[in-house]
């Protein structure tokens, strides 16, 4: 028997790739010169003085305690007035005549205690100022009766008195 023939098996070629088309070569971005690099400061020696003085010791300061001081005495201007002192101060300064000249006479000096002055001046200022805004109030109120037309009042007065 006749031994068939081998098919001769050719060796195939390997696939060959498809050629692409080559992709353009990336333009390469310039080159950022670093930034200049400084120096690191110099260190600075350390500090060694030039005059070695030392002053010469000095002794602890001593002091004396300061006396303590003494309360005012009962006889002493700077004895303070109690509350029953200062109700009765405002008792007088109630009176009427009697009040303010207590009050001009204690203000310029005509009293022993502090306290009584300084009050008393205290109260002729707000006397003052009670004069002087009561004068200013009345002009005031005057012009704006006068203003909305009607007459004096001391002469709307006079003639209420007449009537009666």
């Amino acid at each position: 028997a006749q031994a068939e023939p081998q098919p001769i098996l050719q060796a195939q070629a390997a696939p060959q790739p498809i050629p692409q088309a080559q992709a353009a070569p990336r333009p390469i971005p310039p080159v950022q010169p670093a930034p200049p690099r400084m120096a690191p400061a110099p260190v600075p020696a350390p500090y060694t003085p030039v005059n070695n003085y030392q002053p010469p010791a000095q002794a602890a300061p001593s002091y004396t305690p300061a006396a303590q001081p003494q309360p005012p005495g009962k006889e002493s201007k700077y004895q303070p007035i109690s509350t029953w002192g200062y109700i009765g101060i405002m008792f007088l300064l109630c009176i009427p005549i009697v009040g303010q000249i207590l009050t001009v006479v204690w203000a310029c000096g005509g009293c022993r205690k502090i306290n009584k002055r300084n009050y008393a001046r205290a109260m002729l200022i707000l006397l003052f100022i009670g004069i002087v805004l009561s004068v200013v109030l009345y002009f005031v109120f005057s012009m704006l009766w006068r203003s909305m037309g009607f007459e004096s009042l001391f002469e709307q007065l006079e003639g209420l008195s007449s009537l009666g």
